[in-house]
């Protein structure tokens, strides 16, 4: 008995010196930010690239040199943002598909590593918004907003997984919210979709690390709010404090993350605090926060896309 005692405690603080170099290794690269990886001749997958984030992330990552394949359901707009990629001396490749649709995504996931070659990056990009109540919700909207903002994150990923596992090199992004850590009034099927991401991809990663395959990362993204007008006509009480950001500034700060491998990028950065206060604060606390800074009065506005 004695003895276990004695194996476990000694194993404890092994575990606490590794968590203490962790925590310094993390401050160290804070300070003194990693050398970002190179995304030249890399292909790229972008889901809902045809227009707003997905269109500026297509952009900067061809500005890098990546072989970008634009995958969205409008096939103008995905003409249109290959044309603009390729009229910029970029490589770009558009398939119009229904992402919600798991036979046509592995179909077409099947061409893309056939017809280009094998997919180093995923970003899961698409979303949409349905902006009512639970309760004034009909159904097709709901299951519309799980299957595209979550739900085609599977189809993706089994798709184009297994190839990066067989190199040990690739790279998985899930593009969440800040309304995946807080949930809001007027969001309930958004706030649980992007709810749905951060663990999605938090769980694949802890699999891939399990699993040894040190070479795939996964990096989850939580934006506030952005200029794409996917939440045109919202109000928010402090405006120059929580200013929506351009999604081409919002790309090129993503991108950095992503070359930097981390596994989480917030923007702005001031809402990280959001998680820590969330983690501390009671529920009551928490609801007058939200109701000062406008959080509850925000989708009373909304027009949408």
């Amino acid at each position: 008995m004695i003895r276990s005692y004695l194996s476990i405690s000694i194993a404890f603080f092994f575990v606490c010196l590794h968590c203490i170099a962790e925590i310094l290794r993390s401050i160290w690269q804070w300070v003194f930010p990693i050398r970002p990886k190179s995304l030249h001749n890399e292909i790229i997958v972008i889901t809902g690239a045809g227009r707003g984030l997905g269109k500026a992330l297509a952009l900067e990552t061809s500005k890098l040199g990546a072989i970008v394949v634009i995958w969205d359901i409008d096939s103008a707009a995905n003409q249109s943002v290959a044309c603009d990629i390729r009229n910029s001396g970029g490589i770009a490749y558009d398939y119009t598909i229904d992402i919600t649709n798991k036979e046509a995504v592995y179909a077409t996931a099947e061409a893309v590593l056939t017809d280009i070659g094998p997919v180093s990056l995923l970003i899961n990009n698409a979303g949409v918004v349905n902006g009512k109540t639970l309760i004034n919700s009909c159904d097709s909207k709901i299951e519309k907003t799980l299957n595209v903002n979550m739900v085609s994150h599977f189809w993706t990923i089994k798709a184009f997984l297994p190839s990066m596992m067989a190199k040990n090199h690739g790279h998985i992004v899930g593009i969440a919210s800040q309304l995946g850590f807080i949930g809001a009034a007027g969001l309930v099927d958004y706030c649980c979709s992007k709810f749905a991401v951060l663990a999605l991809v938090d769980s694949l990663r802890d699999e891939l690390w399990i699993s040894k395959f040190d070479g795939v990362h996964c990096t989850c993204v939580c934006p506030f709010l952005m200029d794409t007008g996917l939440f045109h006509g919202i109000t928010i009480r402090f405006p120059t404090l929580f200013t929506a950001i351009k999604a081409d500034d919002a790309a090129k700060y993503i991108i950095d993350g992503i070359r930097r491998n981390k596994q989480y990028v917030t923007l702005p950065k001031l809402l990280y605090l959001g998680t820590v206060l969330k983690s501390i604060l009671p529920v009551p606390a928490l609801n007058e926060l939200l109701t000062f800074v406008g959080m509850h009065d925000a989708m009373k506005t909304f027009q949408g896309h």
